[in-house]
């Protein structure tokens, strides 16, 4: 969100008789740009709606154990996440990414990608006070009253509040999604206090027949027509879905989208429209130079930046490296899906595919109605 009142993807929300929800007690004032937020109301024109509730999210409390002022993005770990810091990352009392430090405690507003990762929107540097890390719940052992967070982070809740009212630790399922607060030490969180966000939540989740917007990254895609997640949230394209900035062949998991549609009776979000955050871009010819070290490769006269994100696949390795060492400049030919990053564009998948150059032909596809010089 952007403040004024309130802007979420584009749409301005009347937010004066709202009822707010945050884990800090924080009102509607304290609402801030980069925070990650959900809102139900009812909508008076195509650029301005009233939300009768909304609620802000963090995503981690915690402590920087760890910095990588090298990698690209780049990125800090805190309670077991690495948060990716990306050009829009608004940050608060603290000079940007140079003046993060090893052991500085940050509140993180985000998206989570496929893969973990925390997308950073807004970073805050705070003081001391009670640590709170948001995600799915495994492992769940009733007996020594103990979970599973993330995937790395052991949470013993013996003694702590449950909420909504009426929820106990009987409540939680493998999957559940919880946002957890107590102090944590090392990889073990001792819980205060866990939220059941699904239960907590359930005012905003949409009622069969109503519009909803979500964004955020892609997860479970295998196909469209069909059905994945986007910020966790259950979305299914079909036929007559549109897409803007991007087609349906540019779904893939980890892609940053909007989704706008209809919830039908299962609770599923069904899309009648996708529009893809940054701009498209696929390339398709002979790479004629290629930088490993500093990690890009020229196609079609234009230069690509590669990331930590970028999945390589060529003929000569196995895939999946973040290394162009194999792609052969004047020899090889490749495949670039990339977006455009201010003047940069950043390649999301370089691949070289199985047919031979000689039947490849110079092309250059640009999904946007009025593309910037590139």
């Amino acid at each position: 969100m952007t403040k004024g009142s309130v802007i979420v993807n584009g749409v301005r929300f009347d937010d004066s008789a709202a009822t707010v929800t945050d884990d800090r007690g924080r009102s509607a004032a304290s609402l801030a740009n980069g925070m990650v937020v959900k809102l139900r109301g009812r909508r008076t024109t195509a650029a301005a709606a009233l939300p009768n509730a909304s609620t802000s999210r963090t995503k981690l409390r915690a402590a920087i154990s760890s910095i990588d002022a090298s990698s690209s993005p780049q990125s800090f770990v805190a309670a077991g996440i690495t948060v990716l810091v990306e050009t829009g990352t608004v940050f608060v009392n603290v000079a940007g990414f140079a003046g993060l430090s090893e052991g500085a405690r940050v509140e993180v507003h985000g998206l989570r990608d496929a893969a973990g990762n925390l997308h950073a929107s807004r970073v805050e540097l705070v003081g001391t006070g009670t640590d709170e890390v948001r995600g799915a719940a495994s492992l769940i052992d009733t007996g020594a009253d103990t979970f599973v967070i993330n995937g790395n982070i052991t949470v013993r809740y013996a003694g702590a509040a449950f909420s909504p009212a009426g929820t106990t630790e009987s409540s939680l399922r493998s999957g559940s999604v919880v946002e957890i607060r107590g102090t944590l030490a090392g990889s073990v969180f001792t819980a205060t206090q866990v939220d059941l966000e699904d239960l907590q939540d359930d005012s905003l989740s949409g009622r069969a027949d109503e519009e909803q917007e979500v964004e955020g990254y892609v997860s479970g895609f295998t196909a469209h027509p069909g059905s994945f997640l986007v910020n966790g949230r259950s979305v299914r394209t079909t036929s007559s879905t549109r897409f803007e900035d991007g087609s349906g062949g540019d779904l893939v998991n980890n892609v940053r989208v909007e989704v706008e549609g209809v919830v039908d009776a299962q609770g599923v979000l069904v899309a009648s429209k996708v529009e893809f955050r940054n701009i498209r871009v696929q390339l398709r010819g002979r790479a004629t130079a290629v930088d490993a070290v500093a990690r890009t490769i020229v196609v079609l006269g234009q230069t690509v930046r590669s990331t930590n994100l970028t999945r390589i696949e060529s003929r000569s390795s196995s895939g999946g490296s973040t290394s162009l060492a194999d792609v052969v400049p004047n020899v090889d030919c490749v495949e670039v899906r990339a977006t455009v990053e201010g003047s940069s564009i950043v390649a999301e998948e370089i691949k070289e595919p199985t047919v031979a150059a000689r039947n490849w032909s110079r092309q250059r596809s640009v999904r946007r109605t009025s593309p910037p010089p590139l």
